[in-house]
């Protein structure tokens, strides 16, 4: 894996986290998301399809246009009373 691949990784990484933590939905637009970080849609979903085969959140919709992160998505789902069933 080339430095640059992986520093890409990690801008998308910090973004996400700061967008989420003030989204009350834990959940992005791609092409926001992109548009954000001044990269391309198509390089940032792959980087975000990483992302999701490690568990950090997921594709929303058929379209796959929505990224929401597990953490946040656990975390409305207490708010409203809801069990995780899945700890890790």
């Amino acid at each position: 894996m080339s430095k640059e691949y992986v520093k890409k990784h990690e801008r998308i990484m910090k973004k996400i986290e700061e967008i989420t933590s003030t989204n009350a939905s834990g959940c992005i637009l791609v092409r926001g998301l992109a548009k954000e970080l001044k990269m391309d849609e198509r390089t940032t979903r792959a980087h975000l399809e990483i992302c999701e085969l490690h568990k950090v959140g997921t594709f929303t919709g058929p379209d796959r246009r929505t990224f929401c992160t597990k953490q946040r998505i656990e975390k409305l789902a207490e708010k409203v009373g809801l069990e995780t069933h899945e700890k890790e």
